[in-house]
């Protein structure tokens, strides 16, 4: 299940930015699945770190 339906593309010209978001949100969708360590988070996700950060509070 990705996150293409949960989070609309916005053409407001700031798409990389919303390709980001959709990318961390993936990657803590299969860090909850899979239960992975952050480091050994797929490329796809975009770096570990920052996912990580966007995850903490």
């Amino acid at each position: 299940m990705g996150t293409a339906a949960a989070v609309p593309a916005v053409g407001n010209g700031r798409c990389g930015r919303w390709r980001d978001h959709r990318q961390v949100i993936d990657g803590l969708l299969h860090r909850v699945r899979t239960g992975v360590q952050w480091r050994d988070l797929p490329e796809r996700s975009g770096p570990w770190k920052t996912v990580y950060e966007r995850h903490r509070p």
